[in-house]
């Protein structure tokens, strides 16, 4: 049944490369690989070896801030650095870029909130200013005054928090193929208007935990790994889809990721009422060519003074792991500045 479901994924992706099928559309996709079925590929919370995976010179810890016990990894000399990933992924998206930066800046990378080895929040409370506010505190823990911070995807509004919330601690934000709830991200939310479904489906109480269950890693692999979100296909192997998708692959760890898009109403709101103090630091908006181009710097010009955008060709949405050398490139460029 496996060899049977991955060779109709690769079909199904073949035709949709050769025809310029639509992410949008992809959706057809994905209900169809739910119900084909199969066993799960990771049993109910299983983890991969940490010491396999991170960089050379670089080291996990845990820490307890806002009763959250929070999973991080830190390394690399120079001013401070802190990367935030994306959904559905961990630290380890950075990986690439750690290993380039680490003769520049010391990184500390967490895994956020009831994501990676963070400890999931008993209240669910996944709203942006709640998962900066760790940020913050697993950075006053470590007598970090001030950072550079960049996040990609769903790091990106929680990046944004973090420097509405301390614009003392924040030295320059990279949003890195993002939007912000209330500045923008709703564009991309509205399938009417060309938007993905995802958001919407991903929102709803309950039904996505239904749907997906012991086909977690299946969906996910589909979703977001397989599909037309990442334009360089071979640039997140298997083992790196094992990797992100090993705390993602049980109910508990789907309802984490999912609770990120539950929260993005309230996020709206909260980020609204923050509209009249817009940010006086740099930003820069990072896009790929075949992610979400443009929007990026759209949404960092209604929120910020000062913004400014790359496009990076050739790059789909996971740009950390599709383009990590002009990524770092374009970092190291502009926190240097």
């Amino acid at each position: 049944m496996i060899v049977q479901k991955h060779t109709l994924i690769g079909t199904i992706l073949s035709k949709c490369k050769t025809t310029g099928f639509s992410r949008h559309s992809f959706a057809l996709i994905i209900v169809a690989v739910i119900f084909l079925g199969g066993p799960p590929m990771f049993a109910a919370g299983s983890k991969l070896s940490q010491t396999q995976v991170i960089p050379a010179g670089f080291h996990d810890h845990f820490a307890e801030v806002n009763g959250v016990r929070l999973h991080y990894v830190e390394g690399g000399k120079g001013p401070e650095l802190i990367l935030l990933h994306g959904y559905p992924q961990t630290w380890y998206g950075w990986r690439k870029v750690m290993r380039l930066l680490a003769n520049r800046y010391h990184m500390i990378v967490p895994d956020l909130r009831g994501l990676g080895e963070s400890e999931r929040p008993e209240d669910g409370d996944y709203t942006k200013k709640s998962v900066a506010a760790d940020v913050y505190a697993l950075a006053q823990q470590l007598g970090i005054i001030q950072a550079f911070v960049a996040g990609q995807d769903m790091g990106g509004p929680v990046g944004y928090a973090l420097a509405a919330d301390h614009p003392d601690f924040v030295r320059k934000l990279a949003l890195i193929d993002t939007g912000v709830p209330g500045f923008g991200l709703e564009a991309a939310m509205n399938p009417a208007a060309g938007g993905s479904w995802h958001f919407g489906f991903f929102a709803v109480p309950r039904f996505p935990e239904m749907l997906t269950r012991g086909r977690e890693k299946t969906f996910l692999t589909a979703f977001a790994f397989r599909s037309p979100y990442v334009f360089r296909q071979e640039s997140v192997t298997d083992a790196d889809i094992d990797h992100y998708l090993a705390s993602y692959s049980n109910p508990d760890g789907m309802a984490a990721g999912f609770g990120y898009y539950r929260a993005f109403a309230q996020d709206a709101k909260d980020n609204q009422a923050r509209a009249n103090s817009r940010l006086t630091i740099p930003v820069l908006a990072v896009g790929g060519d075949h992610g979400l181009g443009g929007m990026t710097l759209e949404n960092a010009r209604r929120l910020a003074d000062d913004a400014h955008g790359v496009i990076i060709p050739g790059c789909g949405h996971f740009v950390y792991d599709e383009k990590p050398e002009p990524l770092a490139q374009e970092l190291e460029t502009f926190f240097g500045r």
